[in-house]
């Protein structure tokens, strides 16, 4: 896989719905798939409204590549009767050299930039490179503070008289004047909690909050007691602060990276597998291990035959937590199928197939350990 490059005259945009499905073309979703071709879309009830044999279907037909969180940024080629052809430069693929292809909905897409710089975490070889975002200019930062000025004026003069809008405000105020404070320290915040719902301040929004997936990252603007304030495609967002870390670009090293791949994934234990899925609404194996692997800043690639390819190897007799172990059929000789995480002991946790919910299993026992081929490491 090559390493990504900018090609001049291709649009970058910014994903602007909490989890956009990638499809593999415009005709691939089917009726019941309406309600996330929207946005706002609702995620959660079209996952609840699917039937197993809808979800399998998902696969049988590839329907679904895979899925891209609220505010990443993507690479559109073309738009096509309200479609977009999209590469995602986060997500590394023999596919393309971009990133991994698809098509959403154009209307799921915004101009919105990020006013922070990406923070690199650890790069492994097959990943592709992914370019640092531009601060703001000062020219910006007048526009929003305009905007935020705007929105106290529309505020009820009565209410502006009260301690209570006093408050609002002070609040509004506080928000302009720490921003390019916080633009300066590049921070961005990310969901650790499996959802985490976000207010947005802005009445242009059209929505009063989105629930956004774990792992999802936002521009930090500000902390208080209990609040994160962030920036994000529909304006100012504020976050529990318990639903949040701050990236501060420090990754551990060794034996505690595994341990924490590992505890990060038995959060999600009995979580029903989503084919091409890569949020807490669902995963697919390699998405799984893709997701609990950039919970500690490690990008590897999407799919589990290339993430084969990446890292190094890892004895059998050697396991460390966090290895990933992979499936192929013909016992072990054909094409890679599938891919679980190492959780010691000598069990693996992983998403199963459309009929499964994420499990953890002994391998000595796993009814495909015959297909075992292959243990890559991604951590020194």
């Amino acid at each position: 896989m090559k390493p990504f490059e900018y090609r001049p005259g291709l649009k970058n945009m910014t994903v602007s719905v909490p989890v956009a499905a990638v499809w593999t073309t415009p005709e691939s979703p089917r009726a019941m798939d309406v309600s996330v071709l929207h946005n706002p879309m609702d995620m959660r009830g079209w996952i609840g409204s699917l039937t197993t044999g809808e979800r399998l279907d998902l696969c049988i037909s590839n329907r679904i590549q895979t899925q891209v969180l609220y505010a990443e940024e993507v690479v559109v080629l073309e738009v096509r009767d309200g479609w977009a052809n999209i590469r995602i430069p986060n997500q590394a693929t023999k596919k393309d050299p971009l990133g991994y292809p698809g098509w959403v909905p154009y209307i799921q897409l915004t101009e919105w930039s990020r006013d922070v710089a990406h923070d690199s975490g650890v790069r492994l070889n097959a990943q592709v490179q992914i370019n640092s975002y531009e601060q703001k200019s000062a020219q910006e930062h007048i526009k929003v503070q305009e905007h935020m000025n705007a929105q106290v004026q529309n505020t009820n003069q009565e209410q502006m008289n009260t301690p209570l809008g006093n408050n609002v405000q002070e609040q509004m105020n506080t928000v302009v004047n720490t921003r390019m404070h916080a633009q300066v320290q590049n921070k961005r915040v990310q969901v650790r909690a499996k959802f985490a719902r976000m207010a947005l301040l802005s009445e242009k929004a059209g929505v009063s909050y989105l629930e956004l997936s774990y792992l999802t990252r936002l521009p930090l603007m500000e902390v208080r007691d209990t609040e994160v304030y962030v920036h994000s495609p529909h304006g100012v967002g504020v976050l529990n602060k318990t639903d949040v870390t701050i990236l501060e670009h420090c990754i551990g090293t060794g034996l505690d990276i595994g341990s924490r791949i590992a505890a990060e994934a038995s959060r999600f234990l009995d979580l029903a597998y989503l084919w091409g899925g890569l949020s807490s609404y669902g995963y697919d194996c390699s998405g799984f291990a893709y997701s609990m692997y950039a919970s500690q800043g490690i990008t590897i690639p999407r799919d589990a035959s290339d993430q084969a390819l990446a890292g190094t190897e890892a004895a059998s007799n050697q396991l460390r937590p966090g290895d990933l172990l992979f499936f192929a059929y013909e016992e072990g000789k054909g094409r890679i199928h599938h891919v679980g995480i190492y959780i010691g002991d000598g069990k693996m946790i992983h998403s199963p197939d459309s009929k499964s919910c994420i499990e953890v299993v002994e391998l000595t026992s796993y009814k495909l350990i015959k297909e075992h081929c292959a243990s890559r490491r991604y951590y020194d």
